[in-house]
């Protein structure tokens, strides 16, 4: 990312130099009176060195620049012609205005990263706890609370404070999707990572990190960054590393020795990792713990808590209305 804006600040500073020296062909002149405030500019800070007044250089300085003005304004321009275009000029694209002190462009950026690294669709994006709608709940208030709990949860993990992991399950459509979406919008305005999956999607994306080519997994946003192109395996560190991790639909996937496998694995990992993970099934009871391998079920149900979403499919409640 360094060496990416630097090449571009470089880059942006040989398009002013070109722009400036086509500017001195057009006006010879100008490049005169450049070079006389240049010298003039020297020859003060040399009498100020030396401990002399510098009051003659100052007021050369004054006359050049009031030259240079007028010459520029008869050719319709001003000083801003010597500027380079700078997408943030706070910080001339350097991305920290001293070091250590971000940028309100870098967070800007950052943060947009994060939202296209996240595998949140364009929809997800606008899914938060402000516009979840109780209306369509034949219990408003048991899903008021369990709204409030996966809000705490977000809010726990934003703060750094233990939240633990949360087990979402219940029938299909009945907004456990919204719920997570929530989540992830909420943690990532805190500008904490996140990285959701649909676990059926998941498998098929480490199934070619692990035995495709090497560079097949590249994250959204990753071009034109270095790195961008990764060994094998790289998706699985992503998935380890972020602060939240979500897995949607356990239960859609085709089940293979290898999704158990990478399922073990990966619950395992963020648990060693101490990083917390949300998993929504529509898998209720023996339906769930008779399909999995035991190792997964143990670490899912003891390491999250268990929150039952029990409504019916809300999406054909609204389908039905629309009629």
């Amino acid at each position: 990312m360094t060496a990416d804006r630097d090449t571009l600040r470089l880059l942006k500073q040989a398009e002013r130099d070109m722009r400036i020296e086509a500017l001195y062909q057009l006006n010879p002149q100008l490049k005169k009176i450049d070079e006389e405030l240049a010298a003039a500019g020297k020859e003060a800070l040399m009498r100020v060195w030396e401990g002399g007044g510098a009051e003659a250089a100052a007021q050369r300085i004054t006359l050049l620049q009031d030259e240079k003005n007028r010459t520029l304004a008869s050719l319709g321009m001003d000083e801003g012609v010597y500027d380079a275009a700078w997408d943030c000029p706070l910080c001339q694209d350097r991305g920290y205005i001293v070091p250590g002190e971000p940028c309100v462009c870098l967070r800007r950026n950052e943060n947009l990263r994060r939202r296209t690294d996240s595998g949140l669709s364009s929809l997800q994006k606008t899914q938060t706890f402000d516009n979840f709608s109780l209306e369509w709940y034949s219990r408003p208030d048991e899903a008021g609370r369990l709204a409030k709990r996966m809000k705490d949860f977000a809010a726990q993990l934003v703060r750094g404070e233990p939240c633990g992991n949360i087990f979402l399950f219940g029938p299909v459509g009945n907004g456990k999707t919204h719920l997570c979406s929530a989540v992830a919008n909420l943690v990532m305005s805190a500008e904490k990572t996140v990285i959701y999956f649909r676990v059926e999607e998941l498998m098929e994306a480490l199934r070619e990190d692990l035995y495709g080519r090497g560079d097949a997994y590249r994250g959204a946003g990753d071009e034109g960054r270095e790195g961008a192109f990764h060994n094998r395996g790289y998706l699985q560190e992503k998935l380890l590393r972020a602060d939240l991790l979500i897995l949607d639909d356990l239960g859609t996937e085709r089940l293979t020795d290898f999704t158990e496998e990478q399922l073990i694995g990966l619950v395992d990992g963020r648990i060693n990792r101490q990083k917390a993970w949300i998993v929504t099934s529509h898998l209720v009871g023996e339906k769930f713990t008779d399909r999995y391998d035991p190792r997964l079920v143990d670490r899912i149900l003891g390491e999250g808590t268990r929150l039952y979403l029990n409504e019916s499919s809300i999406r054909f409640k609204k389908a039905q209305k629309q009629r």
